[in-house]
């Protein structure tokens, strides 16, 4: 089976995998303790059971018979040392954070390990679906030893790491969590260019694309009959943020105006071909979390213009009440949305300037708050805890200043609400999900009254697949995965 990506991982190695390709095929390499269902929560993968024994206490008992690639059992000891060593500072893995209430590791057995910590934390289980467990053996020698070739217990092994051909060759593994692999041999190519990906796949020398499609590549390929397109339901939000700290943007009237001023379901139709869901909030559409009467913003650019005009912003003599830069990356699809919302702001008299901007140089920008507004798209929106990341007031980005470090976080918009803060805070503090979901359908209400982050729409995902490919399913977490119970025909 060949596999073309987009992009090429940055590293296979769980431990310091962000990508989403690196993420997505990490998992094939060495085996997770859960997976994520599309109901979204976590369920039990190389783990037999994970068991709250209580708020602090994590008790996670291992599969038997299974077996890292070079033929030795997966062990509690592995489990131990996978976690624990991303906590070293010195291996400066990117997931540390998640890990700063987790206090200590312990192997009971060979196959039961017990996790304690300082604090409830329950976006623990959904974290644990992104990291696989590695050989002690093999991977503690450096920090480096299995960045290219994780020795892992996935259904498939490296065979041959991603070299200077960008081609990566994966190889069966039969004593992972799963049955034996039917494909045996799996190549993942890297083909940056679009028109390539899509001439690969009509001509036969690639039988898989999955997340890397525009709406528009579907259009070129559905009357193949070669090929076989299907979507699911995704979990990519995007959103327009507007930087609350400064000028017209920090009413809340201009910032609900801006939102109204949005034909939201135009572009949805137009752009995307009508493969998104409109979104509500940062939560999607049946997320157990998400409270499921919340309405996407209306377009009502009369609204908008009455807005405005309480606001204090009239239309000056050349129609215009204020401007405004919209930033934007160069992605296509990106690029034609920010225009389109450009031209609607138009006609509320906002004069908005599209500036499209590489996402390094953009994302410098957006931290340091250097921005009015700008689109883009978190992916995959799975933890509700992410809405902490995104909203709380301690996850607005600050710059080192007077001995202190600079400040990361989520919250690139800038508004500090105290009782959106309490409520998150309460979130995190309880294992209880009827309390938590009811806590997150609070916050989102307060959330939509600030309107720093205009939800657009979770877009569907999408794969086109030979259709000799058969049993590859799509999930809403667009695991590469299920490549190990599919089968290629002739």
């Amino acid at each position: 089976l060949t596999v073309a990506v987009a992009s090429a991982p940055e590293t296979l190695d769980p431990r310091f995998a962000t990508s989403a390709v690196a993420q997505r095929l990490a998992a094939l390499v060495a085996a997770p303790l859960v997976v994520i269902g599309d109901d979204l929560r976590p369920k039990p993968f190389l783990a037999e059971s994970i068991d709250s024994v209580d708020p602090l206490t994590l008790i996670v008992k291992l599969k038997e018979g299974v077996r890292f690639h070079d033929g030795t059992p997966v062990t509690a000891d592995d489990v131990v040392f996978t976690i624990g060593s991303m906590k070293d500072p010195a291996l400066a893995s990117p997931h540390a954070t998640r890990l700063t209430h987790l206090t200590r590791l312990e192997a009971l057995d060979l196959r039961t390990v017990r996790l304690t910590f300082d604090s409830p934390t329950p976006p623990f289980l959904v974290d644990l679906h992104a990291w696989g467990i590695l050989s002690r053996a093999a991977c503690g020698a450096s920090k480096d030893a299995c960045r290219l070739a994780p020795m892992g217990a996935g259904p498939y092994r490296v065979a041959q790491p991603l070299g200077a051909d960008e081609r990566l060759l994966l190889a069966a593994h039969d004593a992972s969590p799963l049955p034996p692999p039917p494909i045996r041999m799996v190549e993942v190519r890297v083909i940056r260019d679009n028109t390539t990906r899509l001439l690969e796949l009509l001509d036969g020398r690639a039988q898989l694309v999955v997340g890397d499609l525009l709406p528009t590549d579907i259009e070129a390929v559905v009357d193949v009959p070669s090929l076989a397109v299907e979507r699911a339901p995704g979990l990519g939000f995007a959103y327009l943020a507007l930087n609350a700290r400064q000028g017209p943007l920090a009413d809340a009237r201009v910032r609900r105006a801006i939102a109204h001023a949005l034909d939201v379901d135009t572009v949805v139709k137009t752009k995307l071909g009508g493969r998104a869901v409109r979104a509500s909030s940062l939560l999607p559409p049946g997320h157990w979390a998400h409270d499921e009467t919340l309405a996407p913003i209306p377009f009502d650019p009369a609204l908008a213009e009455r807005l405005l005009d309480e606001a204090g912003y009239a239309r000056g003599v050349d129609g215009v009440r204020f401007s405004l830069q919209l930033s934007t990356t160069t992605d296509r699809l990106r690029r034609a949305c920010a225009l389109a919302w450009a031209d609607m702001l138009e006609q509320v008299g906002v004069d908005a300037r599209v500036v499209v901007r590489d996402w390094g140089a953009l994302y410098e920008d957006i931290q340091r708050g250097s921005f009015d507004a700008f689109s883009a798209k978190w992916t995959p929106v799975i933890e509700p805890d992410l809405m902490y990341w995104v909203f709380h007031s301690s996850s607005i980005p600050a710059p080192a200043a007077n001995g202190a470090p600079a400040r990361v976080g989520g919250n690139r918009q800038g508004v500090s609400d105290p009782t959106l803060d309490l409520l998150l805070d309460a979130a995190r503090a309880t294992d209880d999900v009827t309390a938590r979901a009811a806590l997150y359908r609070r916050a989102e209400a307060r959330v939509v009254a600030t309107t720093a982050l205009i939800p657009l729409w979770f877009e569907d995902e999408l794969v086109i697949r030979s259709t000799r490919l058969s049993g590859f399913r799509l999930g809403r977490t667009v695991s590469l995965l299920p490549i190990a119970t599919a089968r290629l025909g002739p």
